[in-house]
């Protein structure tokens, strides 16, 4: 049998790690792990999940990022795509195309999620962070996932899409199942049908919209053309379901991690205090060194070295966004939590023609519930913080707790 005919696994890699972002290990040690990847291998070979390259270095995972003609997103019938293991059966759009086919669907996308469009979105946002505050802010305690970060991202979220703000908690609770549970499962394929008629519900509101359209998202993309031609219902579905996949528990994740920290550094939650117009820097910093995504998966379109590695088409690469935020080649003292870091480079948000096109209204979110909780619980304290049982998807908890001083609600609520 030649090489060319031997499995995937099966051909020589070099060098090679025992690596699984999926294991028990990696949700237990993830700091570690990272560490040493970009200490030994920054590109290294792992046989888990039928084989696969980790990136784990800055540089390799930003070039990789930056040139799609090498490193593809597409993801079709015989696999491919944005995870390992693939999370799907169908292509997520536009996150799992290839430009120029993304870029089309990007461009539509860009003008609902825009800097603009986010800062008009400030007060709204504030609204909602205040009415969940207010149902706790009498008891002294709050489940930080459940009672905050989730219903104010879901709703948010699916207002923009252009669903019931009453269906917010419902969908908190669905995205946070669907990332805390591994993929394939028999409690992951439960869930994913239930995200199925989330889908289902959308795209009956498809013709709705092209009737009467509204000013939301599905209205947007259910009147527009690309190259001239009417987008389908489930393209509309299906475009939608990646805002809500990815608008929801990643912000949801990277605000709990951020008051777990404050928490365990009041020195540094009361510079916040003091100063709150810190708080933007503050979050660039706690999304460099608390990633909500693990990471993405590309696949190698031919031949290619990169840092002494030879990679072969058809390979598949998982692109470790949290390793290389740490990567001291790149940062200063990469493990230091500095709250008015600059530059801030991370690659949170991903780089090149895939970079987030949600990062603006994260960042809104992000700020809004950082200021709003430093301002009326400044004495917070996480008691219980309980990770995913499974960190490949994303970087989170499956419960947070806090207790705090009780106050009144605010003067609306009163």
């Amino acid at each position: 049998m030649s090489g060319d005919s031997l499995p995937q696994a099966a051909r020589l890699r070099s060098p090679k790690i025992d690596f699984d972002h999926h294991s028990q290990e990696f949700r237990d040690g993830w700091r570690e792990i990272y560490d040493q990847n970009l200490t030994q291998c920054p590109v290294a070979w792992t046989d888990s999940h039928d084989g696969f390259w980790v990136f784990s270095g800055y540089e390799p995972v930003s070039t990789a990022l930056r040139d799609s003609a090498t490193y593809s997103s597409y993801h079709d019938s015989s696999g491919g795509g944005a995870g390992i293991p693939p999370t799907t059966d169908q292509a997520m759009i536009p996150l799992e195309l290839d430009p120029p086919a993304s870029l089309a669907y990007r461009k539509l996308l860009n003008l609902t999620l825009s800097p603009q469009a986010s800062k008009a979105r400030k007060p709204y946002i504030q609204d909602l962070v205040t009415e969940c505050l207010d149902q706790v802010c009498e008891s002294g305690q709050m489940d930080v996932l459940h009672d905050l970060t989730g219903p104010v991202t879901a709703t948010l979220t699916l207002a923009i899409v252009g669903m019931p703000a009453s269906q917010g908690r419902r969908c908190a609770q669905l995205m946070h199942d669907m990332t805390t549970i591994f993929p394939g499962s028999p409690e992951y394929n439960e869930i994913a049908q239930d995200f199925g008629k989330l889908l289902g519900e959308i795209a009956a509101l498809v013709p709705e919209r092209r009737a009467e359209p509204r000013d939301d998202l599905i209205s947007h993309l259910a009147t527009a053309t690309i190259d001239g031609r009417a987008l389908s219902i489930e393209e509309v579905a299906n475009v939608c379901a990646l805002v809500i996949a990815g608008g929801v528990e990643t912000t949801a994740s990277l605000v709990a991690h951020a008051l777990r920290w404050l928490s365990e550094h009041p020195e540094e939650r009361q510079r916040l205090i003091n100063d709150p117009d810190l708080i933007p820097s503050a979050g660039e910093e706690f999304l460099r060194v608390f990633a909500p995504v693990a990471g993405m998966a590309r696949t190698a379109t031919t031949r290619t070295e990169i840092a002494g590695a030879m990679l072969e088409a058809g390979d598949r690469v998982f692109l470790m966004y949290g390793a290389a935020n740490l990567d001291p080649a790149a940062f200063d003292e990469p493990a230091e939590v500095r709250l008015d870091r600059f530059p801030n480079r991370h690659v949170t948000f991903g780089v090149g023609s895939h970079r987030c096109v949600g990062a603006h209204l994260a960042r809104a979110q992000i700020e809004i519930i950082l200021r709003s909780v430093l301002a009326r619980m400044p004495d917070f304290v996480i008691t219980e913080a309980e990770p995913y049982p499974d960190l490949g998807m994303g970087n989170g908890f499956a419960t947070m707790k806090a207790t705090f001083t009780p106050t009144a609600g605010s003067p609306a609520q009163r």
